[in-house]
């Protein structure tokens, strides 16, 4: 399969993955998502993935290569071999993770937990560390500077976000909260 193909079908399950979680998973508020913030996001989305990525990984310019294996040969991948392990994906974990902090908020309340479970000991907001996984794997897939822009962009927007929320976390459980020293990436960032 072309890396450009492939390329397409994980950017748009990764997307799709995100649509519906913003539908039926996230709670938003002023709080965490300022109005402001619909412009930075659309910007980020439609000019770096939609535009952006659009121009230089899916135009006829590029020629249409096969995906690389682990040791670098040129080979075909097939959708079967690059989902073989689907359960414990970067994207399955993200989403997993969005779940529990759903779960972490009682609906109409503003009242949070302590956030626990998988990830949470090593960085702030385990869920940013998985989509940064999944990105550097469709940029694995896709070889392409423009995805790397991409994930810089979006990596370096996650730490802000990181920081914030270990300044919340502390503030709101004072005692409880263990402070992590990474917000994204172990032992990185």
């Amino acid at each position: 399969m072309p890396a450009q193909t492939l390329t397409f079908y994980v950017i748009m399950l990764q997307f799709t993955k995100r649509e519906l979680e913003t539908i039926f998973v996230h709670r938003f508020s002023n709080a965490t998502m300022p109005l402001r913030n619909l412009f930075k996001n659309c910007g980020h989305y439609w000019i770096l993935s939609g535009a952006h990525l659009g121009w230089f990984v899916y135009t006829p310019q590029n020629e249409p290569r096969h995906c690389p294996d682990i040791m670098g040969r040129a080979k075909p991948i097939y959708p079967g071999r690059f989902t073989q392990r689907v359960h414990s994906s970067p994207p399955t974990l993200n989403a997993y993770i969005h779940l529990l902090q759903h779960s972490l908020r009682p609906a109409g309340t503003v009242q949070r937990k302590v956030p626990s479970g998988l990830g949470f000991a090593w960085v702030t907001c385990p869920n940013y560390m998985f989509e940064t996984l999944a990105w550097l794997g469709i940029w694995l897939v896709s070889r392409s500077w423009a995805t790397g822009l991409f994930i810089a962009v979006a990596v370096a927007q996650m730490k802000l976000w990181a920081n914030k929320k270990e300044a919340r976390y502390r503030r709101e459980f004072p005692g409880q909260y263990v402070k992590k020293r990474y917000g994204v990436i172990p032992g990185v960032l």
